[in-house]
């Protein structure tokens, strides 16, 4: 692609999405507040920008992939910030989880200024981002959509257009509501399953071939659950925590009573105030077995047999 590409945001996944660009061939500008990521990406074959606005004034399309809705706003309008490098006709993607409402706020923003600006989310935790297998959720103008494509293909392997900005957002907000929501159903009840006596390997490999089954199941179980293994995250228990948190917020905006996610918020928050914050977002299990006082935990083949009384 001969377009100039700018990445702002090389974080957990960040830096994955900006190495799998450089390995498609795009010429590629990047920034972060963290020196370190950008000598890794540099490394990578990409150009270090100075700042934000630096970055905005080499490149024809910036892409953000940020934490929160503050650091967006920032990031872009802030001192030193994209806009202040931007001229009409160029393109910023959003790819961070941030509130519909600010996305809209954003395009607003773009809007006064001649830019063009499109939310695109993403879902595959730092797997997907790392094999280029995302899933991207995308709020815009199909043309400005159409323009991207080259760019979402390199980074993601299910690529949708949504409608207006915002939609992507909203898409992603329902679905990390479902994915928390999952989870804590998960733990609730492999941890009464284990107490009753199961064992939670045998639970997990009949559920998965039930309807019971879910993408959650599928790949937290093994890796992270069944191990007790949840400090190398795929998908951090604290950014759950936030992205509920959006859901929250809007919902409180539109007046949609939402319980179930409310419940949600403050369980994940118990959890990160435990210590799981940077821990993979399944370990809100630990929450659930200490109040059992279980694990479910894969028991081993000499576990088994001391527990039986073989020497």
């Amino acid at each position: 692609m001969e377009k100039r590409i700018g990445f702002i945001g090389l974080g957990a996944m960040g830096l994955y999405m900006a190495k799998n660009l450089l390995k498609g061939g795009v010429n590629l500008t990047v920034y972060d507040i963290n020196q370190d990521v950008v000598n890794d990406a540099v490394i990578s074959g990409a150009k270090a920008g100075a700042s934000n606005k630096d970055v905005s004034e080499k490149s024809d399309i910036v892409i953000t992939m940020l934490p929160q809705d503050e650091h967006v706003r920032t990031v872009l309008a802030g001192e030193k910030g994209v806009f202040e490098g931007c001229q009409p006709g160029q393109i910023i993607v959003d790819m961070s989880t941030i509130s519909p409402g600010t996305s809209k706020d954003m395009a607003k923003e773009c809007d006064k200024r001649g830019i063009k600006y499109i939310d695109a989310p993403v879902s595959g935790g730092t797997k997907g981002a790392e094999t280029g297998t995302l899933t991207i959720m995308v709020g815009g103008q199909k043309e400005v959509y159409d323009e991207c494509m080259p760019l979402f293909e390199i980074m993601g392997k299910n690529i949708f257009h949504l409608g207006d900005v915002g939609t992507g957002q909203t898409v992603k907000m329902v679905n990390q509501i479902l994915c928390a929501v999952n989870m804590l159903g998960i733990s609730e009840a492999f941890v009464l399953g284990v107490k009753s006596g199961a064992d939670p390997e045998v639970i997990y490999n009949i559920i998965r071939n039930s309807a019971g089954n879910s993408w959650q199941i599928d790949g937290r179980m093994p890796n992270y659950v069944l191990t007790g293994e949840f400090t190398k995250p795929g998908f951090a228990l604290d950014l759950q925590l936030k992205d509920i948190g959006i859901a929250v917020n809007t919902g409180k905006e539109l007046k949609v009573p939402i319980p179930v996610t409310a419940l949600a918020y403050q369980l994940y928050t118990a959890a990160s105030n435990s210590g799981c914050g940077k821990m993979d977002m399944s370990s809100i299990i630990t929450l659930f077995e200490e109040m059992a006082g279980v694990q479910v935990r894969k028991v081993y083949s000499d576990e088994k047999e001391v527990a039986a009384g073989v020497n």
